[in-house]
């Protein structure tokens, strides 16, 4: 199923996950955004955290760099979101496929590089940590980053949050999600999101 969240849904499902994690008693003082998708999310989250404070890193995978190269983004806005869909469906498919392939533990030899602010200031003793998503596909991009905020800050208890968790053997599977395994999410920003008239 492909589910279509407006920026407004977003922020309806972002906010209510947000109090999830704060129902379970924790409360991040840092919470950290994953370019691009992760950052609207983030930000959105931040409205339930507002002792926390926010920084963003980027990390993107090969393939969203390629459909940028398409130059479909003039076109997928005015296709039927059934077309569009099918889509969706059919790179997942491949992804899924991909990565199903991939030894266990294999190193994809990308890394998260530290982006925006936050990240340096403050004593990270006993910190929580927050990282969020968009979507954790294969959990590549969420697994570089934790690795990476754990080298940096290592008494600090990571946990991990996106809105959409799309496969079911991920090298990661997100502490909260609002949407599991067998749905697709398309976002505002999407190249193929129209608003429904």
């Amino acid at each position: 199923m492909v589910i279509t969240l407006s920026k407004a849904g977003l922020e309806t499902e972002a906010r209510r996950l947000a109090r999830r994690v704060r129902l379970d008693g924790y409360v991040p003082q840092l919470v950290v955004g994953i370019r691009r998708g992760g950052e609207h999310v983030a930000r959105m989250a931040m409205e339930e955290f507002p002792e926390g404070r926010l920084a963003l890193v980027n990390r993107q995978r090969p393939g969203t760099k390629i459909k940028g190269g398409l130059r479909l983004g003039a076109v997928l806005p005015h296709l039927p979101y059934t077309v569009t869909d099918s889509m969706r469906r059919l790179e997942h498919r491949v992804r899924f496929r991909r990565h199903a392939r991939r030894p266990a533990g294999a190193d994809t030899g990308r890394h998260a590089e530290p982006e925006g602010h936050g990240l340096g200031a403050g004593n990270f003793d006993e910190r929580r940590i927050l990282v969020i998503d968009d979507a954790v596909d294969s959990g590549e991009t969420m697994t570089d980053v934790v690795s990476y905020l754990g080298e940096r800050f290592p008494r600090a208890e990571i946990r991990t949050f996106a809105i959409a968790h799309t496969m079911p053997h991920s090298v990661l599977r997100p502490d909260y999600a609002a949407f599991a395994c067998g749905n697709l999410v398309r976002f505002f920003w999407s190249e193929d999101y129209h608003a429904r008239a």
